[in-house]
């Protein structure tokens, strides 16, 4: 287990009022002027003055801020959350589906469609966003059953365990590519389906996806999560190692994903007990420290190699607040001291580097010294999905 780090922050970040005005800031920096009642779904490339381009809707943001307006209007954390949370399932139903093949457009251009790629990762966050919405009370169960149809009869490989990453707009071909990224968040949807129905099959699923991931692929690389695959499930190790940055498929084991592989790991043990879970879940945020905290700077270096030499110095908002909810779960389901002071420790990083505290929201990306930098695949603040998951984990 890790050390224990400096002495926690006041107040005590698991304090539930503190995570509860947490949330509700990050809520309040998007609502309601991400809604676009004119083309509908949600201006998402938000900057303090407005928006960058008022016209992009990317399948993961309008699945992601659906998501963030029903557990804001589950918690009462603003006005005028159901309605959004409507405003963006009735968005997911229409203009991002693909009306004449299937599945979900992976981009559109107010309502028009940009880009019809078929990606799992867009699908999961479908998902993931129905079944977060029905657990919230919305009425959303035919999305979720739509969104497992899809994925059931297009992405999943019943003799490999895992879901193909991308296929062409029509269905009528596979890329060879296979990613670790769809798969994990395949996980956290399917948890999230089972405990919005309580149907087994979805634990199944995400019990069998994790096993592959961590005992099989994991396996290969020395305990590490590496990204990419050939269509065999070899881990690839060139792939995107000339572009270590990309937004979708970065080069390197990513402190964030070991993070977040922890928190779902806690969380399918949670929902079905296993041997092999908390272990695992232990050993990656291990990991995440030993090769990912910086102990000049503070804050989690985004990526490093399987030798443990850093790729990427900068530090992402994703990645402190998958630590924080990494940190959070392990303490609630074990109890031990140096999670909780670890848990506070990424959010005082969070409070005095991440989070704008004087305009609000927090900032994509910073250098290693805790200055905000920009990023060419984060305009403005984009996203809320991440921080909002760290205020509401359990601590």
């Amino acid at each position: 287990m890790p050390h224990d780090p400096r002495p926690m922050p006041h107040p005590d970040p698991c304090d539930p009022s503190f995570r509860q005005d947490q949330a509700r800031a990050v809520v309040a920096w998007a609502f309601p002027r991400c809604l676009d009642r004119q083309a509908g779904g949600f201006i998402t490339t938000l900057d303090n003055r407005g928006a960058y381009d008022p016209l992009e809707r990317h399948l993961v943001q309008q699945a992601r801020y659906t998501l963030a307006a029903a557990l804001g209007s589950r918690d009462g954390l603003l006005p005028g959350l159901d309605a959004a949370a409507e405003h963006g399932l009735a968005f997911l139903r229409g203009p991002m589906k693909d009306a004449d093949h299937g599945g979900w457009h992976w981009l559109l251009r107010g309502a028009d469609p940009a880009d019809s790629t078929k990606f799992a990762y867009g699908h999961a966050f479908v998902l993931l966003a129905a079944a977060t919405a029905l657990a919230c009370g919305f009425a959303a169960r035919d999305l979720l059953d739509e969104a497992w149809d899809v994925l059931e009869t297009r992405f999943w490989r019943e003799g490999d365990g895992l879901y193909v990453d991308q296929i062409s707009a029509d269905w009528s071909s596979i890329d060879p590519y296979r990613g670790q990224n769809a798969n994990m968040h395949l996980v956290e949807a399917l948890l999230a389906a089972h405990a919005a129905t309580g149907e087994p099959r979805f634990l199944d699923r995400a019990e069998t996806v994790a096993r592959r991931v961590i005992l099989d692929l994991g396996a290969e690389t020395g305990g590490f999560l590496w990204e990419h695959y050939d269509e065999e499930w070899r881990a690839d190790l060139s792939y995107n190692r000339e572009t270590p940055r990309d937004m979708f498929r970065p080069w390197g084991v990513l402190s964030g994903h070991l993070m977040e592989w922890a928190k779902l790991l806690v969380h399918l043990d949670a929902a079905r007990p296993a041997p092999w879970a908390l272990p695992h879940a232990e050993r990656r945020f291990a990991l995440a420290i030993e090769h990912g905290w910086d102990d000049d700077h503070g804050g989690l270096l985004y990526s490093f190699d399987l030798q443990g030499v850093t790729v990427d110095a900068d530090k992402y908002h994703w990645t402190i607040a998958e630590a924080i909810g990494a940190a959070a779960a392990l303490h609630h389901a074990t109890g031990l001291a140096p999670y909780r002071a670890w848990h506070a420790r990424f959010w005082q990083w969070a409070l005095d580097h991440q989070i704008d505290r004087k305009r609000g929201g927090w900032f994509p990306g910073l250098a290693r010294d805790g200055a905000p930098i920009d990023l060419p695949f984060a305009r403005g603040k984009p996203e809320i999905y991440h921080p909002l998951g760290a205020c509401l984990e359990e601590c």
